[in-house]
């Protein structure tokens, strides 16, 4: 599902707005002419743009891939934790430790806020030799950040353009080698893993979490992101009762959180 606010610009402010947009989380931009839509992944990033840009929010919501093909011309690169995430297609600043990344028809582009936490929560846990499980994969940004910092990493998710996506992007990154790449859920991958990362809407971590929890290994970490502070917080970390809260980071309104399981499983 995607949401897209229509924004109304003039010809002064066009890329002015555009290149805002890319920075409250949209995964895709489409030129109207008067209009830009843009396309977010979910509803409550969409309202922030609007009140964040002080436009009307004019929202509707979308089944398919409609204006995912005509952002380009929009976006930047974003910083996340010690990386800087950049289009495959434009350049990137001098001296960054950059992943280039094309997101495709798939989610997960790097400048949405959820991403950014992922990666930051990631970066200090991460060991040379991990075992690691990404869950819905997306754009394989995860991945790449995992294999960057030594890890062997399984990504996974149930959307095809992602699993393609994710192909794409570790060739792209010099790490093929480091990632296997599966489609479906965490359910079709057997074994367990030092370190697993999460990176989805709530009702996803909801119906994932039993799976997860046992694909994590003794003293393994999960490191979750997606999901708004409060509530949805309070649900995720309880969704896991066996581990132990390790560390919280937060950026507006979006949470990741990291947990440990110490010691053997009962």
């Amino acid at each position: 599902m995607h949401y897209l606010l229509t924004i109304g610009v003039s010809d002064e402010d066009r890329d002015m707005v555009g290149a805002s947009l890319w920075t409250l989380g949209v995964v895709g931009v489409e030129d109207l002419g008067d209009h830009l839509r843009a396309a977010f992944t979910d509803h409550e990033s969409a309202l922030r743009a609007a009140a964040t840009l002080g436009t009307q929010p004019i929202i509707d919501s979308v089944d398919d891939h409609i204006g995912l093909d005509s952002w380009r011309e929009f976006a930047t690169w974003t910083e996340a934790g010690p990386f800087v995430i950049c289009p495959a297609w434009i350049t990137p600043p001098d001296g960054a430790d950059v992943i280039l990344i094309d997101p495709g028809h798939s989610f997960g582009s790097g400048s949405h806020p959820t991403t950014r936490l992922a990666v930051a929560a990631l970066a200090p846990v991460v060991r040379p030799g991990m075992n690691v499980l990404d869950v819905g994969c997306g754009s394989g940004v995860l991945s790449i950040v995992a294999a960057r910092l030594g890890a062997f990493v399984t990504a996974v998710d149930t959307d095809p353009s992602a699993v393609e996506a994710t192909l794409t992007n570790t060739a792209a990154n010099d790490c093929s080698t480091a990632v296997e790449v599966a489609s479906g859920g965490p359910a079709a991958i057997a074994g367990v893993f030092d370190l697993i990362v999460v990176n989805v809407t709530i009702d996803i971590h909801d119906s994932v979490a039993a799976v997860v929890d046992a694909r994590l290994d003794d003293n393994g970490i999960l490191v979750a992101s997606g999901v708004l502070a409060g509530a949805q917080e309070r649900r995720l970390v309880e969704n896991f009762p066996a581990l132990d809260l390790i560390g919280r980071i937060t950026e507006a309104e979006w949470v990741a959180v990291t947990m440990r399981r110490e010691g053997r499983r009962s």
